[in-house]
């Protein structure tokens, strides 16, 4: 693809947000504080505050095909797909993860106990066989789980002052880069399950972590100060300002494309020159817990307090 043709493709994919969204409506969640897209595009995932229900619908038809219980009876604070589309897992303030099977979902999910405290981040990536599942908790662990066999198969014990807020899986599944309470990432070897190394990045706590889904040559951290920053394996390269402290959620989309979630808008970048192409401004009246997934193809999704908002072609 040259360069006119993905330049074409972003403003495309950009002028989508233009349109009026379909929503989404479900009367068995209150608070929607978690989504997910499936990597086939088959389902979407949303779940909230205050209730033990996942909802699942159809995104082919925008219809709600399916309604499952958590068993966690707290708070639900993340919903994430495997890579093949295959588990939907859930976390939360519970110590417990639970997956379950997509292509059965009338079986017992499968749990994932091992936390000792909230676990705020889990995170898929796959190798040959089986997939793999990250997880990082207030209990200042990271843990590599085996989901196909239900194993632990290595813990990572940081300082005790040291929640994990966040987990980021490169693209080719090599680097796994870690954030939380003590302003460092730490930038760990996938495959033999190895620190390399670990970076100060702020005077502040780092909540969000993402790499884009073409490269493994950069990622993106932000925390409680005024920039999402780019950062490679052992240097800074670039630093957005932005206007409001707290960012619910940065994904990247259409290559060099971050999103970038606040209370009132969802900013789009063009980290490669380092300036804003579009904001939409939201009209929620909670904090939106948003999800992108491959813009280029016309879809994305945010969540108010009462209904989520679905763009697609």
């Amino acid at each position: 693809m040259n360069l006119i043709q993905k330049y074409s493709d972003l403003q495309n994919s950009l002028g989508l947000l233009n349109n009026e969204p379909q929503q989404l409506n479900s009367n068995d969640i209150y608070e929607y504080v978690a989504i997910d897209i499936s990597p086939n595009f088959e389902w979407l995932a949303a779940g909230g505050l205050y209730i033990d229900n996942i909802v699942l619908w159809k995104i082919s038809c925008q219809s709600q095909a399916k309604v499952i219980g958590t068993q966690m009876n707290e708070d639900l604070g993340q919903l994430e797909f495997s890579n093949d589309s295959v588990f939907l897992a859930a976390c939360g303030s519970s110590t417990k993860i639970i997956i379950w099977n997509m292509k059965d979902l009338d079986e017992n999910p499968a749990i994932l106990d091992g936390h000792q405290s909230r676990i705020w981040r889990v995170q898929f990536f796959n190798q040959p066989l089986f997939d793999i599942l990250c997880s990082g908790s207030s209990d200042a662990s990271v843990k590599i789980w085996n989901v196909t066999n239900r194993q632990l198969l290595q813990s990572f014990n940081m300082n005790e002052d040291n929640p994990i807020y966040s987990i980021g899986v490169s693209v080719k599944n090599e680097w796994i880069i870690m954030t939380g309470n003590d302003q460092r990432a730490l930038i760990l070897d996938s495959k033999r399950l190895k620190i390399l190394s670990q970076q100060k990045i702020c005077e502040n706590q780092l909540y969000q972590v993402r790499f884009p889904q073409h490269t493994s040559q950069y990622y993106a951290c932000s925390g409680m100060d005024d920039y999402v920053r780019l950062l490679s394996k052992n240097k800074l390269i670039r630093k957005l300002k932005f206007p409001e402290n707290w960012k619910w959620q940065i994904e990247f989309t259409c290559q060099s494309i971050l999103a970038i979630s606040s209370i009132n808008s969802i900013q789009f970048w063009d980290i490669s020159r380092g300036i804003q192409l579009k904001v939409i401004e939201n009209v929620f009246y909670t904090y939106p817990s948003f999800r992108f997934q491959y813009l280029e193809k016309g879809i994305c999704a945010t969540a108010s307090k009462f209904m989520i908002k679905l763009w697609i072609k």
